[in-house]
């Protein structure tokens, strides 16, 4: 049995992930993920990054969902800087919306000075980047 020293700080880790519901596979991984043991080996925190609650509206353009990446944003530099994460872990997306609003996380964590490990998941982003024009 191994016994944990309160002297040892754990390495911090921010999860900016989609979580359901909606219920799809990027929501259901994310779920998986942060229940996984990684809870004991690091000191996790969890930003819920969901902007559509149906998975029929993902991928839109709308000024509410403008709204709420820029509100989503803002808890983004509120968490790292009181958190203080060595890592933030970002789920890409495969659709133009999506891609915009990882890039500005992106831009925020490594503004801030965080390392971030982004995970693409799924397999239609060759298609996705097929079908824009040049």
């Amino acid at each position: 049995m191994e016994i944990e020293s309160p002297f040892v700080k754990k390495q911090k880790i921010l999860f900016v992930v989609p979580l359901p519901p909606p219920w799809a596979g990027v929501e259901q991984m994310s779920r998986l993920l942060i229940q996984s043991e990684l809870n004991t080996a690091f000191d996790v925190s969890v930003l819920k990054s969901n902007v559509r609650d149906s998975n029929a509206a993902k991928g839109k353009w709308d000024f509410q969902g403008v709204l709420k990446v820029t509100w989503l944003c803002g808890r983004l530099c509120a968490r790292i800087l009181c958190f203080r994460p060595r890592v933030v872990y970002l789920t890409l997306s495969q659709n133009t919306a999506g891609l915009f609003r990882d890039t500005a996380y992106i831009f925020i964590s490594t503004l801030l000075g965080k390392s971030v490990v982004a995970h693409l998941h799924g397999s239609r982003l060759p298609q996705f980047l097929s079908s824009v024009p040049e």
